[in-house]
């Protein structure tokens, strides 16, 4: 071997081993980022069961605050109707030709 070859084959060593190095550092960079999404993503899902229960726990209360509205509105109807045939009056309705 010439002192010629022994050169080119130590620069051709010397590349194999900056490649490899640059390889190295870049998937540790991509691994970091990885890592880093994975955490984060995490973070958002936990975050969103949470909201999911507080939502749900919010929704089903005003539901039953619905219902009681729709309790109290419809007892409110059976109320004025009562005092409307009592009193003979037509509140809160059009009157119909013929009807006083």
């Amino acid at each position: 071997m010439s002192l010629q070859e022994i050169v080119g084959l130590l620069v051709a060593f010397c590349t194999l081993l900056g490649f490899i190095g640059k390889l190295i550092t870049t998937l540790s960079a991509l691994n970091y980022t990885i890592r880093s999404t994975n955490e984060a993503l995490a973070t958002v899902q936990q975050d969103s069961e949470k909201r999911y229960a507080h939502n749900s726990e919010s929704h089903k209360k005003l539901w039953e605050h619905n219902n009681e509205q729709d309790s109290a509105i419809k007892d409110h109807e059976i109320r004025l109707t009562l005092i409307e045939e009592k009193n003979d009056m037509a509140v809160g309705r059009r009157v119909k030709d013929g009807e006083t």
